[in-house]
């Protein structure tokens, strides 16, 4: 499932909803915020960008479909801050007309009879993929390292290759970290989550969440300000 506001909804009010949902600032019966510091900016790109997710998509791949569902298109949370009139969406990847249930595995098949997560990863596969030799894909090579400069920028990475190579990367204009899932990682569960019980909870990540950009952050000096909360579903594990 991919979010996809419609472009036609209050973009006011799909500013108000996003906000709180990222931090709650605006929710009156709400003691403290989030992320006071930047949700309301934050809030805003996503009130801009946010209803353009599903043409980009579809610029990648013309062959791709977002799927409209009963139940994803309104907005989840009615009583908060714009929830009426944002006109909130959202889609389900697919590449067959005809999607799969839930239940139906999409993983290995051929990618017009995709749907939901392995589609969606295939159509951004097919948009890297349109960018030829632009675009590097190095599979199987984590890093586990960031490279400071000599004014304190992050110049680099070390990754390391499934038969134990290291390999150096330096960036010419950035390194963004997209590791930061930490919840098959017990040490910063119990930290994070303040408290014991941490092993009542289930998970949809992958186990290889283990909180790798994390650490590579915080050994460079960066500060973990706080493990933000989010208006999200209960994951009840049976």
């Amino acid at each position: 499932i991919f979010h996809s506001p419609d472009k036609d909804g209050d973009k006011k009010a799909l500013k108000d909803y996003a906000q709180a949902m990222f931090s709650g600032e605006n929710i009156p019966w709400k003691e403290e915020g989030e992320i006071p510091e930047y949700s309301e900016k934050l809030a805003q790109i996503w009130a801009d960008l946010c209803p353009t997710n599903l043409d980009f998509m579809k610029s990648l791949d013309d062959q791709f479909i977002g799927g409209s569902q009963p139940g994803f298109n309104k907005a989840s949370f009615g009583n908060f801050p714009g929830a009426k009139d944002c006109k909130y969406n959202a889609y389900r990847a697919s590449y067959s007309k005809r999607m799969k249930n839930f239940n139906q595995v999409s993983y290995k098949a051929p990618k017009l009879e995709t749907s939901s997560g392995e589609a969606f990863w295939l159509c951004l596969a097919e948009g890297v993929k349109k960018q030829g030799e632009k675009i590097q894909v190095v599979w199987e090579t984590p890093a586990f390292k960031l490279y400071k400069g000599s004014t304190g920028d992050i110049v680099g990475v070390a990754a390391k290759t499934k038969g134990g190579k290291i390999v150096n990367v330096r960036a010419k204009k950035a390194v963004v970290l997209c590791t930061g899932g930490y919840e098959y990682n017990k040490a910063m569960r119990e930290a994070f989550l303040e408290g014991p019980g941490v092993d009542g909870w289930a998970f949809y990540g992958t186990t290889s969440n283990t909180g790798d950009g994390i650490i590579m952050g915080t050994e460079v000096g960066a500060g973990l300000q706080k493990a933000g909360k989010a208006a999200a579903r209960i994951i009840v594990p049976t």
